[in-house]
């Protein structure tokens, strides 16, 4: 999800075996920036787990996804900042209709 959304490698590390009542089941994996899997463990014991990574498929997905490609980054940045203000900062604006979780 991570890898296709955003247009970047994605590395999954999870434990293998077991302790106490907890059971790891291991499979950790590399992704390339489309989600294809380039490496990963068979989950059966511990592994190393390499991949080699290039930045032109980095720059290639980005350019083809459109999440990041056709995202409006100044909208994206003013809500963000807006979200973040807390309403007793000077410049938070309550939206109306909106229901303020800070006042709960």
């Amino acid at each position: 999800f991570y890898a296709l959304t955003y247009g970047m490698p994605v590395m999954m590390a999870n434990r293998v075996g077991s302790e106490a009542d907890l059971t790891f089941w291991g499979r950790s994996r590399i992704l390339d920036p489309f989600g294809r899997l380039l490496a990963g463990a068979a989950g059966s014991g511990e592994e190393l787990v390499r991949a080699e990574l290039y930045f032109d498929d980095v720059r290639r997905a980005r350019y083809q996804l459109p999440t990041l490609r056709d995202s409006n980054l100044p909208l994206l940045h003013r809500e963000i900042e807006r979200l973040m203000q807390a309403p007793t900062q000077p410049g938070y604006e309550k939206q109306p209709g909106v229901r303020d979780v800070y006042s709960q």
